[in-house]
């Protein structure tokens, strides 16, 4: 889903923070994005742990400025949030 939101929102013509734990499937998302004209930032960040989080959105800030929007797609295994 989030994927699927970013490449929404790049053809929107919005420019996008992608945040994620996977190293290797972020990049593969901030790469397409990229070969498509996409202004993106990749930033690897556990979302689980609120200072790494902290951290994240503030290098997301500093590189953007303030959002226009946030779009959060968090992950469940079952009954767990992860």
């Amino acid at each position: 889903m989030g994927r699927a939101i970013a490449r929404a929102y790049v053809e929107a013509g919005m420019r996008v923070a992608l945040m994620d734990v996977q190293v290797d499937k972020l990049q593969q998302l901030a790469d397409e994005l990229t070969r498509t004209g996409a202004d993106c930032l990749p930033i690897v960040v556990d979302l689980a742990d609120e200072k790494a989080t902290q951290v994240a959105v503030q290098q997301a800030i500093d590189h953007y400025g303030v959002p226009a929007c946030w779009s959060i797609t968090p992950r469940y295994y079952g009954n767990v949030p992860c």
